[in-house]
């Protein structure tokens, strides 16, 4: 059996998936600009992966977990390297993960790390 190609799709993809001409308007070019006036594209919400991967790419060997749900409030905890040394580990009064971002998952992490030794959180690796 020979398969026949839609002359429709045929056509659409010789024109690079542009169903029309001009993709980008006068109209869509001044949102943007004004889009980037007021600060730009938000952040990502930060998800458990792209906290583990900033440890991870900044040298750090605790990973970040979803503990156990109690009730229909969760909680988050750091787990391996020398989380297991900490005083605690769990970061307190976060019920979702998108409530703090990257950076400050970061600094919860310094903070508990810091309780270990009474150091200075600033004083770990945060570069």
């Amino acid at each position: 059996m020979s398969t026949r190609k839609n002359p429709a799709a045929v056509a659409l993809g010789r024109r690079g998936g542009k169903a029309s001409g001009q993709v980008r308007s006068e109209a869509k070019a001044a949102a943007a600009r004004l889009n980037g006036a007021k600060g730009g594209r938000p952040r990502q919400a930060a998800t458990v992966n792209t906290v583990n991967a900033e440890l991870r790419r900044r040298g750090f060997a605790e990973r970040l977990v979803r503990g156990r749900a109690v009730g229909v409030t969760s909680y988050y905890y750091f787990v391996d390297g020398a989380a297991m040394t900490w005083p605690t580990s769990t970061v307190g009064g976060v019920s979702h993960v998108e409530a703090l971002t990257v950076a400050q998952w970061l600094e919860a992490r310094a903070e508990l790390a810091a309780a270990r030794s009474g150091a200075n959180p600033k004083d770990e690796r945060d570069a």
